[in-house]
């Protein structure tokens, strides 16, 4: 728990570097269980890049990929995900949101 907190601070305050081109993003959506959501978005090279997805309920899981590669997880028991990375190249990542809870669950996706 502690660490958690520790990275929701860290990354609330680093939300405002540069990371996803043209520039922070914001998107939202519903999710039933078992089901996922996959959103596209490009990041520049050799600056910090973070994705925080918030969720309402439910066990929300986060992936995190380029080119079909696993880059970053958060697959834990929360109803919120942190991914963070140092990309070596610009280029377009996907961000997989799943529900792996029992009920449906809101969620907002924020890049920075």
């Amino acid at each position: 728990m502690k660490y958690a907190l520790f990275l929701a601070i860290c990354l609330s305050t680093t939300l405002v570097w540069a990371g996803r081109l043209p520039g922070p993003g914001k998107a939202t959506g519903i999710l039933a269980p078992g089901e996922s959501h996959s959103k596209s978005a490009t990041f520049g090279a050799h600056t910090f890049a973070s994705v925080k997805v918030t969720g309402e309920g439910g066990d929300i899981d986060c992936y995190l990929l380029k080119d079909g590669v696993i880059i970053d997880v958060d697959d834990d028991d929360m109803n919120f995900c942190l991914l963070s990375w140092l990309p070596k190249e610009k280029g377009n990542y996907i961000i997989r949101i799943a529900n792996h809870g029992s009920g449906d669950s809101k969620y907002v996706l924020e890049t920075n």
